[in-house]
């Protein structure tokens, strides 16, 4: 426990030595007092414990007392006996050798004597504590909260009493960077300012307080700042002139009942008196200043002076004079006593008693002011006292004001009569200087002759209730169930039904005998430029009878009525409409189809749900909330479901209705399928694509229904067909799922569309019979072979390979591919590759499904799908090899037909016979990945180990 700290600086080392000064302790007997130190000592913030310090204690260069050091434990302690021959009061020098940098350094703060004081213990010591390079520490205490409200500055806050040091060292101030406030100092001063000057809230600045000088000691303190959210001020309206019959007396003025601005959350009301213009009385009376005579009787004041309590009256150059019968009797100047004016005078009076008129001479307003009512001479000679001052009010009013600015006015002496102007203060209780309001009125204590509101001290014409008419004429404003409506109310209303508004009939009556009056309305939008309508008409001239048609729409508006006479008097009434759409729209929705693409998906837009002509709302629809419960549809929501509309007006009403909604296949033909009526006029055939037949909508089932008679022999064909071209090493699979009767269904490629084109294909009525056609010249004769496989096939499978045109079939369950028949390849590079059906019943109509189906060559367009074809294998066990796709950029598959027996090598030749590249192909392997990335556009030759055929690859950049 410290018991003090007592702070020596080294100012400069006052001795440089090889060993401890020779410092002798005073002999005690020279002195006549003492006084006993037990001390700790603290070098450079650290608690020594060196035997061979000392502490020496001097006057005037003369040594008092010498520490002696005693070790106890692991501490030194200095006891010292210091010595001076005065009781109390003596400033002594510290001195302190200390040992580890063998130096003397000397205090700068002095050691107060005390007689037979005893400073420190062993339990708590009295600390001394020594910086070797001369410069100590310093801190920073607390800071006080700063709270400003937006838009009214921060006072400056002066940071020198809140620095706690020992030296003289100069001291720079800085604070970190906040975001929410600018520093700015000059020099101990610290100035805030917000960045943002919308910002509010609290946030905390770290104020900094730094030495100039090596050590460049340091000091922090937090420093909490608070912008309140700005609330407007006060704002006066007229106050009316306060007029008072002597026997009736005031009636209690209630201020708040004239503000109606202020938003914050207290107010303070005061009020001083308007007074004569300065020059009134330019100079004190030269009869004040005449020495009184002395009279046998005489009586002592002690007195206060204030013109109401809110204008304390006492300056130096001002006068307190005292009449008795006309007769200076008694003066006074101010004296200051606790910074307050007090007069202290003596009234002399030849008899014992008297009336006083006491007068007042005020420099600052240069005015002469009379107390309204007199005082006695005599009593006890004594009228008031210091600790109880008379208080002298030269105001004529005497005013009681609560909290809560009720005002209470009383006249000093009932037989006065006149006014006095005074001004009435409303002020922030945070922020008085920031935001306040003024506003002055006359107070009056008269009769009023004519009784039109005004007294006859401000009358001119105190007999003419008509002049002067300075009252406003009456207004009453009511609302449309005959109700008297009170100024600055708040009407909150929903729309009429079906209409974008509230519409009201009110009226407004004014008429006052003195003189006419004219009424008028204004409706004002607050929210915006645009406004209602409004209509004022005058129905009775002789009652003042106005009828206000209005139509208010969706916002917030003002109506004010103003009621005028011919004086120009004027009576406001304000009113605020809140009209708030709360009708929700009226939906109708529609219900609608959703057509499935040929990809298995299907949209919806909000708008075709919504029944435009039947839905609507009193204020309009915003179109652009419009919204359903499900946009997106597939396969799996096939048939009729429902879903919901929802949608709000422009004033953010939601409303809701609901829709059944169709989910069908659309039948559109997935590209790049086209379709070809061959033989027959375009359009005589229909056709149709289900994506959702199976899980896949790329392996989907096309649907033909056709007239088309395709007899076995002719020239010509007719069927409906659905095709696609395709080039080089083309195919096609497909799959016959039904026919029928008189049906047949298959595969083909032809080299056009025309119904006499070379071609080849084969189709099936899903019997045990299979029916291969072929034409090898344009328009030549067709050639139909039947061909009767070991089951009824399913899907059939055709291609081009080695200059050949091969069919094959393969059985439900089967394990491969049958080759039923193959010819020479007599098409064209590219052809119509595709599926069609037709009828053998020169009458009848044909119906097939087919699907899925798949193809492999290089075609034109992205193939739907992007599945190959399987390759077609017979069940011989020889590989059949195929390349896709073909032309090539990146890569290519190879498909070998069957299980590789062995490991074999694939070998790519380019153009002239040399190899490309080379490729590992695993036992068992029937499909390889070739990366052909990098090659050169060109044609080259693939090569499988152990296999007669190459295959032809384009590789295109």
């Amino acid at each position: 426990m410290r018991y003090i700290y007592f702070i020596l600086l080294m100012a400069v080392a006052f001795r440089a030595s090889a060993g401890p000064p020779d410092w002798t302790a005073p002999e005690p007997g020279v002195y006549g007092y003492s006084a006993s130190i037990n001390a700790a000592l603290v070098i450079d913030g650290a608690l020594t414990a060196n035997a061979n310090d000392l502490i020496a204690f001097f006057s005037n260069g003369e040594l008092r007392g010498v520490s002696t050091p005693v070790s106890i434990g692991n501490q030194v302690f200095h006891l010292s006996t210091v010595f001076s021959n005065t009781a109390i009061g003596e400033e002594l020098q510290v001195r302190v050798y200390h040992a580890a940098t063998d130096g003397v350094y000397i205090a700068q703060q002095p050691y107060a004597f005390v007689h037979q004081g005893v400073s420190g213990s062993f339990d708590a010591p009295y600390e001394i504590e020594v910086f070797t390079d001369g410069d100590a520490p310093i801190g920073l205490q607390a800071l006080p909260a700063q709270q400003t409200l937006q838009g009214v500055p921060f006072a400056p806050l002066g940071l020198q009493p809140f620095l706690e040091r020992q030296d003289n060292d100069g001291i720079t101030w800085s604070a970190d960077f906040n975001p929410h406030v600018l520093t700015f100092f000059n020099g101990a001063e610290l100035t805030l300012i917000p960045t943002d000057p919308a910002w509010f809230g609290s946030t905390t600045v770290t104020v900094r307080a730094t030495e100039q000088t090596p050590n460049a000691y340091f000091a922090t303190a937090e420093l909490s700042v608070t912008v309140e959210e700005a609330y407007a001020g006060p704002q006066w309206e007229d106050i009316p002139t306060q007029s008072a019959e002597p026997q009736a007396g005031f009636e209690l003025l209630s201020l708040p009942g004239f503000e109606a601005g202020y938003g914050g959350p207290c107010l303070d009301y005061s009020l001083t008196p308007v007074l004569a213009t300065a020059g009134s009385q330019p100079q004190l009376p030269a009869s004040w200043s005449t020495p009184l005579l002395q009279q046998p009787f005489s009586m002592n004041l002690s007195a206060r002076a204030q013109y109401t309590p809110w204008l304390p009256l006492g300056d130096e150059a001002d006068r307190l004079a005292f009449f008795i019968n006309g007769q200076l009797s008694g003066t006074a100047a101010p004296e200051l006593v606790n910074g307050q004016a007090y007069y202290f005078a003596t009234v002399y009076h030849a008899m014992p008693e008297g009336e006083m008129e006491v007068r007042y001479y005020s420099a600052a307003h240069e005015a002469l002011f009379t107390l309204p009512v007199t005082l006695s001479f005599g009593g006890n000679g004594q009228l008031g006292s210091p600790d109880e001052p008379l208080v002298l009010d030269f105001s004529p009013f005497f005013f009681e004001l609560d909290e809560a600015g009720q005002l209470g006015i009383t006249p000093q002496d009932t037989a006065f009569r006149g006014a006095h102007p005074y001004t009435f203060l409303a002020a922030d209780c945070d922020y008085p200087e920031a935001l306040q309001d003024t506003v002055s009125t006359q107070l009056c204590y008269d009769i009023d002759s004519d009784q039109d509101g005004l007294c006859n001290t401000l009358d001119p014409a105190p007999f003419d209730p008509c002049f002067p008419d300075y009252e406003a004429p009456p207004l009453h404003v009511l609302d449309s169930n005959g109700d008297t409506l009170t100024s600055k109310g708040v009407l909150e209303v929903g729309t009429d039904p079906g209409d974008c508004g509230y519409s009201a009939i009110w009226q407004a009556f004014s008429i006052e005998d003195c003189s006419g009056v004219t009424v008028t309305a204004t409706l004002d939008n607050l929210e915006g430029p645009s406004a209602g309508q409004l209509e004022t008409v005058l129905i009775d001239a002789a009652t003042g009878q106005y009828a206000l048609y209005l139509t208010v729409p969706q916002g917030t508006y003002e109506l004010e009525v103003v009621a005028t006479d011919d004086y120009g008097n004027a009576e406001d009434f304000t009113y605020t409409f809140i009209v708030k759409d709360e009708e929700a729209p009226q939906l109708a929705c529609l219900d609608v189809e959703v057509a499935l693409s040929y990809d298995g998906t299907g949209e919806l837009l909000a708008d075709e749900v919504l029944d435009f002509a039947n839905s609507s709302d009193n204020c309009g629809l915003d179109y652009s909330t419009l919204m359903i419960s499900q946009t997106a549809f597939d396969c799996s929501g096939l048939g009729i479901q429902s879903v919901e509309l929802t949608a709000s007006d422009i004033h953010g009403n939601s409303s809701s209705c609901t829709a059944q909604v169709e989910v069908l296949i659309g039948g559109v033909i997935p590209p790049p399928w086209g379709t070809a009526d061959i033989g027959m006029v375009p359009g005589s055939s229909a056709y149709a694509y289900s994506p959702c037949a199976t899980n896949d909508p790329s392996k989907g089932h096309f649907t033909l229904n056709t007239t088309g008679y395709n007899p076995i022999s002719g020239n010509t064909d007719q069927l409906a067909g659905v095709v696609q071209e395709l080039c080089e090493g083309s195919g096609i699979r497909a799959e016959v799922q039904s026919v029928g009767p008189d049906t047949y269904a298959g595969i083909f490629m032809r080299n056009s569309s025309a119904a006499g084109s070379p071609m080849a294909g084969l189709f099936t009525n899903l019997t045990p019979v299979l029916r291969w056609e072929s034409r090898l010249q344009p328009n030549g004769s067709k050639s139909v072979t039947p061909f009767e496989p070991a089951a009824t096939p399913v899907t059939l499978g055709m291609r081009r390979h080695n200059g050949l045109l091969q069919a094959f079939y393969r059985i439900p369950g089967g394990s491969g591919w049958q080759l039923i028949t193959q010819i020479q390849d007599h098409l064209e590079e590219c052809v119509e590759v595709g599926f069609g059906a037709f009828s053998n019943d020169p009458g009848g109509a044909a119906t097939a499904v087919i699907g899925p189906v798949s193809t492999i060559g290089a075609s034109n367009s992205t193939e739907f799908g992007g599945s190959p074809a399987m390759e077609l294998t017979g069940n011989s066990g020889t590989g059949q090899l195929a390349l896709w796709p073909n032309p090539a950029s990146r890569s290519a598959t190879l498909s070998l037909g069957a299980p590789l027996e062995a490991p074999a090598q694939a070998r790519l030749i380019d153009g002239l016979g040399r190899l490309a590249r080379a490729w590992a192909l695993p036992h068992g392997d029937t499909q390889h990945q070739l990366d052909v990335d990098g090659l050169p556009a060109g044609i080259y030759w693939l090569k499988i180990d152990g296999q007669p055929d190459a295959k032809r690859l384009v590789i295109s950049r």
